[in-house]
């Protein structure tokens, strides 16, 4: 389920994502934004894949990054606060259960900040890669198809997540819109219906 797309441009970071929530037998249109401003951060946004319920305590989560910290938000400071922050965050609301060694963890997300962005996986592991997008969910090697594929176009950043996220939809059973788009710019949330 969930396909959530990321693109840096032009010192600005975009997230893009779906609304199907699903399972192997069934999915549903959920009414909460995978894509979402973290509270109390000027410039943080995050796009979410996995667990619904992972998906609440995040998007009301305060605090994870401390804006007395900004804007000195870089990979060391995702790996040694962030983290323990959202580590701290599920354990709380009973979401990290650990057996015979193994993190039933399943959510991913991508957290971009200001003219960065990162993936973070269901182990916590931070990542960056050489390319200025990325993207997780089911939906994710059709949307990075498309992303490679309008990289010569003159497509806005939105038009390219957009047309990525369409993608996603017309090639995995578990991706449906409507899609939300946001920045780490401002507050401006862009819905497409289909």
């Amino acid at each position: 389920m969930t396909c959530i797309v990321g693109l840096i441009d032009k010192g600005i970071t975009y997230l893009g994502g779906d609304s199907l929530a699903s399972s192997s037998y069934d999915g549903n249109t959920i009414l909460q934004k995978k894509v979402f401003k973290l509270r109390n951060v000027k410039n943080a946004i995050l796009g979410f894949s996995g667990s619904v319920r992972d998906l609440n305590i995040l998007q009301y989560a305060e605090n994870l990054i401390d804006s007395r910290d900004e804007p000195n938000i870089d990979e060391k400071y995702l790996v040694t606060k962030f983290i323990p922050n959202v580590i701290s965050l599920f354990n709380t609301n009973g979401r990290n259960k650990i057996d015979k060694g193994i993190n039933d963890n399943e959510s991913y997300f991508l957290l971009g900040y200001e003219d960065k962005l990162w993936k973070i996986d269901f182990n916590y592991a931070v990542s960056s890669i050489n390319i200025n997008y990325n993207a997780i969910g089911c939906g994710t090697d059709y949307a990075l198809g498309s992303m490679y594929s309008t990289e010569i176009l003159d497509l806005s950043p939105i038009e390219r997540i957009y047309k990525a996220l369409q993608s996603a939809s017309k090639f995995s059973v578990r991706c449906a819109a409507p899609y939300y788009i946001i920045n780490t710019k401002n507050d401006e949330i862009i819905e497409y219906e289909k």
